[in-house]
């Protein structure tokens, strides 16, 4: 009996080594991946709506007109994400590039552990906004309003693009976001975007200060 149990677990090895050996070779004649045929990168199954530093304004239940920027629009896996940075303007008509001059921008002025040498290299322009605040060696920051392609789609018609309205560059890297899921959320935004922004610690500053101004702008 010990000698057949022991026939019988060398054959069960002896099976268990040739199924190995044929699954090692079904692997090793796989093709291997070369650099000729690398994995392709996921796109954007659809076009964006809406264009980089594109001035988008939107009327309210009240009549009244607000504006944000589309400071970017970026692929986040295969969908598109707007990131939108809000301004005051607050009118009975829609917003342009020239009424634009005179609003603002939400931002916020932060503590950071760079010198003043190293922030003027990073913001070139950040000297005018300490100037404006009284305030010196902070960085300042924007917030993002992000709202992804397939949630916009239900409510782009809300929007209007009047013109282009490009965020500085080096204002552009330093962000929090906020996520908007529904035109619902801009109207709770922006309906008082006072008490928003203090609600949020945020403050405004002129669009001139943040934004490219130009005779390029606005078209």
């Amino acid at each position: 009996m010990k000698k057949l149990a022991l026939i019988g677990r060398i054959t069960q090895i002896a099976l268990i080594v040739v199924v190995c050996l044929l699954c090692y070779k079904t692997q090793c004649n796989k093709p291997a991946p070369t650099q000729d045929n690398p994995k392709p990168e996921k796109t954007a199954e659809a076009s964006p709506f809406f264009k980089p530093d594109e001035l988008l304004t939107f009327q309210l239940k009240d009549g009244s007109y607000r504006a944000a920027i589309c400071t970017q629009v970026r692929l986040v896996g295969a969908e598109w994400m707007y990131d939108l940075v809000m301004t005051t303007y607050t009118g009975a008509t829609k917003a342009t590039y020239p009424n634009m001059l005179h609003s603002f921008v939400a931002g916020k002025l932060v503590p950071s552990e760079h010198n003043t040498d190293s922030l003027l290299a990073m913001q070139p322009t950040i000297g005018e906004i300490w100037k404006y605040a009284g305030k010196r060696n902070l960085l300042f920051t924007l917030r993002y309003h992000a709202v992804a392609h397939n949630e916009l789609a239900t409510f782009k018609d809300k929007f209007e693009v009047t013109g282009k309205l490009p965020v500085k560059d080096s204002f552009k890297k330093q962000v929090s976001y906020s996520r908007e899921y529904s035109f619902k959320d801009f109207e709770e935004v922006f309906t008082d975007t006072d008490s928003y922004m203090k609600l949020l610690e945020e403050q405004k500053y002129p669009v001139h200060l943040i934004c490219q101004t130009g005779d390029y702008c606005g078209g």
